[in-house]
């Protein structure tokens, strides 16, 4: 898919020195930018949902034993 945004020409002549300094392109440095901004924001993983369902333990015993440990 493409995309086109505007970018000002300070911000690409930045852009153009990182890239000849790092031997990558500005799309490629764009990319990077949008993939960690994703890896950044990203919702928490909610995998424990449900994780207590197989548990044959009352959940109020189970609660004031880790409370006991405090």
């Amino acid at each position: 898919m493409r995309i086109f945004i505007n970018i000002n020409d300070k911000r690409i002549a930045e852009l153009n020195k990182l890239g000849i300094a790092q031997n990558i392109s500005i799309e490629e440095m764009i990319g990077l930018a949008i993939q960690e901004y994703i890896k950044k924001n990203q919702a928490p993983d909610n995998r424990a949902f449900g994780i207590w369902k197989n548990n044959q333990s009352d959940g109020l015993v189970y609660q004031e034993r880790v409370r006991s440990e405090w």
